[in-house]
């Protein structure tokens, strides 16, 4: 969920929101996000190689896994957003 305003980051940069309370929602989760994101990446890979370290099934490393790869995605999204002014 903090991954989706992220994929966001364009329509939040250049679309202009009306002002009131649905465009602070908006921003402090995009802001919230920021921060939360690459803190979260980092415990979801500590998750993966405990998981795997411990013999969890496949299905929960691909769950994790998954995670993982779309919290990477938005990540990029955003840095690439943030690079073309």
């Amino acid at each position: 969920m903090m991954s989706l305003p992220l994929f966001a980051s364009y329509a939040i940069k250049h679309v202009q929101f009306e002002q009131g309370y649905f465009f602070v929602l908006v921003y402090t989760w995009g802001l919230v996000s920021v921060v939360a994101v690459p803190v979260l990446l980092v415990a979801e890979s500590a998750v993966i190689l405990v998981a795997i370290r411990r013999g969890a099934g496949r299905a929960v490393v691909r769950l994790h896994a998954l995670a993982a790869a779309i919290a990477v995605a938005a990540e990029a999204v955003f840095l690439n957003v943030r690079s073309y002014a």
